[in-house]
């Protein structure tokens, strides 16, 4: 189904489709091999340009290991930077061990200094 002019969240929305893909290590080609559409579909949705359904939706869901939710509120509640920060740790054993270790100076360091 074909969309009207976009709004702000309707931009949201479709970075999220693409940020998921990007996440998923996954190119259009390969979503869309796995989907069963033509790769020009997942560009169409990636831009906003066709909704997606429910049953296409609970697919994508399925093969980028997401919540369906994930494309249609976010789904977990975090901010952008949140997520772009879980990202950056999840992408580097690295740095998922040394922030870990920053964590564990916070929660025990005296309220007043961690607020700082």
């Amino acid at each position: 189904m074909a969309r009207g002019p976009y709004s702000k969240d309707d931009a949201h929305d479709r970075l999220r489709i693409r940020e998921a893909r990007l996440r998923a290590g996954l190119t259009q080609e390969e979503l869309a091999e796995a989907m069963g559409i033509s790769p020009p579909s997942i560009g169409r949705w990636e831009r906003g340009l066709v909704d997606v359904s429910v049953k296409q939706l609970l697919r994508l869901s399925e093969i980028l290991k997401v919540p369906p939710s994930e494309f249609i509120d976010g789904g977990d509640g975090l901010t952008d930077e949140e997520r772009d920060l879980i990202a950056f740790i999840r992408a580097n054993p690295v740095h998922r061990k040394l922030f870990l270790g920053q964590m564990e100076v916070l929660q025990e360091s005296p309220p007043d200094v961690a607020a700082e």
